[in-house]
């Protein structure tokens, strides 16, 4: 992730052009707490997934839902 947020940097992407990025983890717990990764991420969300929840989030993030 740190690759590619210097790569936008470079080529100076806008922020409402740069990659979407999620974070998903099977922890319950802050993945910074335990281990050391980029925060420049979109979105985090920890399992249990609660799907209408992360619908939402997804939309928030610019996704739209194909029915």
């Amino acid at each position: 992730l740190e690759a590619i947020r210097e790569a936008e940097r470079k080529y100076a992407v806008s922020n409402e052009n740069r990659s979407k990025v999620m974070m998903l983890s099977g922890l319950d717990e802050d993945i910074q707490d335990t281990i050391r990764v980029c925060d420049d991420y979109d979105l985090y969300v920890c399992k249990p997934i609660l799907i209408d929840v992360f619908f939402k989030q997804l939309e928030q993030m610019g996704f739209q839902q194909i029915v």
